[in-house]
């Protein structure tokens, strides 16, 4: 026995001094963006001299509206789509535990009591039955400790380690994304059923405007001074409007919906009344920085870094693997013998597992896990394309978004001013209704642009930080 435990106390100490020490395979270097700046930053980086500045980490309460800033710290708390994102993150870490405890000594204990009858037929049965004092019938009583290891040589299961952390960092990047677009998307929701009801609000006073001109026209009518195309005109008109309304509030009504969901079903609040100014970045950073903080971009990122550990981990298929192994315990007939000197049970095991005639499959794995790297690589220069893209397209929308919604406001304003002189005069008898009534038409759908034009700003700016990789909860891992 002491000779066994010197023997394996030796190996031990050999394999601790090379364990780890191989690293099969290479690691790839991932290009990096090189240009100084976006396309569309100068231009994009103008309109945040006069808009609402936000910090890129909590870029909603940029809004300045508390209802925006609640809702999507709720979401980003009860969104479902994040507990599952979160929950696979879970996994992930539970896989990396795994891992590493695979490089680690193994081992258990185990007793057990076995009543057997023995066969008088079977070998040992035919020749011991025999035997003086034979007993067919026996109780064997069993307690061992085992334990195991198999030396990582090769860096087979090194490699394995390294394949579930990168897992892992693609799972948190992930969960990152999901979160940016669950606040985005948030956000989105609350400024759409914003603008559903201002739209609301909008129609109804032109639809108020409408009543009065087409009470008018009726009074008119009556007394011989307007026809009767006239009147069917002015209650055509209003009659449009009254039906668009209906319309206009089931788009309202779809977007509070799509919010509850976002929420988790939480409560939702109040109503909001206009769409909330939206905020800009005051400043953006290298095309290297703001595309290293996309979630997509490491996740492609950490997938490379994987497939380059699996392909360590399959080349280290060429080599041979040591394992150690022992086992120490008692076993006895007797149960007040059985921790006895003469009960001990002690074995010693070096084991080697060598694929040697296994090469061409070997090979066929390499090859797979090398075909598995390309596509990563190709994935990850695709996600570093697709991202500038989308950055450079968040900025320009910027830009042109402020643009239309500085032309539809000041047409808004002329065209309000106009409608006003109109008005006056046409109840003053100077013009007919067919002036007053395109006045008005041009007026609504002036407003009605200047309230798309600032829907479409606030949304540019959800576009722009989610594209720049905006939001990342305090408490990612």
């Amino acid at each position: 026995m002491k000779t066994i435990m010197m023997k394996l106390g030796v190996v031990l100490i050999a394999a601790l001094l090379v364990s780890g020490c191989a690293s099969l395979g290479s690691t790839t270097l991932l290009e990096k963006p090189t240009a100084a700046k976006f396309r569309n930053a100068d231009a994009a980086m103008m309109i945040a001299q006069t808009a609402l500045p936000a910090d890129r980490a909590i870029w909603w309460r940029g809004f300045s509206d508390p209802q925006v800033e609640r809702l999507v710290n709720l979401a980003l708390t009860a969104n479902l789509d994040i507990a599952g994102a979160e929950a696979r993150l879970a996994e992930a870490d539970a896989m990396v535990q795994r891992a590493r405890a695979d490089r680690m000594p193994g081992g258990g204990a185990e007793s057990s009591v076995i009543q057997q009858r023995q066969s008088l037929e079977g070998p040992i049965g035919s020749f011991a039955s025999n035997a003086p004092g034979f007993a067919r019938d026996q109780t064997i009583f069993d307690t061992a400790a085992r334990a195991n290891w198999e030396v990582d040589i090769f860096g087979r299961l090194s490699a394995a380690s390294r394949a579930a952390i990168s897992n892992r960092t693609e799972t948190a990047a992930l969960l990152d994304g999901v979160r940016i677009r669950i606040a985005a998307e948030t956000a989105d929701a609350y400024i759409s059923w914003a603008a559903a009801n201002e739209q609301l609000s909008v129609l109804t006073a032109q639809r108020d405007t409408l009543r009065r001109i087409a009470h008018i026209v009726q009074r008119r009518f009556d007394v011989g001074q307007a026809g009767r195309i006239e009147l069917d005109r002015a209650r055509g008109d209003l009659a449009r409007i009254e039906a668009s309304l209906p319309w206009i509030a089931i788009g309202g009504e779809a977007q509070r919906n799509r919010l509850q969901v976002l929420i988790g079903g939480g409560e939702i609040g109040a109503a909001p009344t206009t769409v909330p100014a939206a905020p800009i970045l005051t400043s953006l950073g290298s095309p290297a920085d703001v595309l290293r903080r996309r979630p997509d971009v490491r996740a492609a990122e950490a997938r490379v870094a994987g497939s380059d550990a699996r392909i360590a981990s399959a080349l280290a298929e060429y080599y041979p693997s040591l394992s150690i192994g022992g086992l120490i315990g008692f076993q006895s007939l007797d149960a007040d013998r059985l921790f006895s000197g003469p009960s001990l049970n002690a074995q010693g095991l070096i084991g080697l597992r060598w694929r040697l005639f296994d090469f061409s499959r070997i090979d066929a794995e390499v090859a797979a896990a090398r075909a598995r790297g390309d596509g990563a690589l190709a994935g990850y220069r695709a996600a570093l394309l697709l991202a500038t893209e989308d950055v450079e397209n968040a900025l320009f929308a910027i830009v042109a978004r402020e643009q239309q919604l500085g032309d539809a406001s000041r047409a808004s304003a002329a065209l309000r001013d106009a409608a006003r002189s109109t008005q006056r005069t046409f109840e003053a008898g100077i013009i007919g209704l067919p002036a007053m009534l395109a006045a008005e038409q041009r007026l609504l759908e002036a407003r009605q642009e200047e309230l798309s034009a600032r829907l479409a700003r606030a949304r540019a700016a959800l576009t722009v930080f989610r594209a720049i990789g905006g939001t990342v909860n305090a408490g990612t891992p």
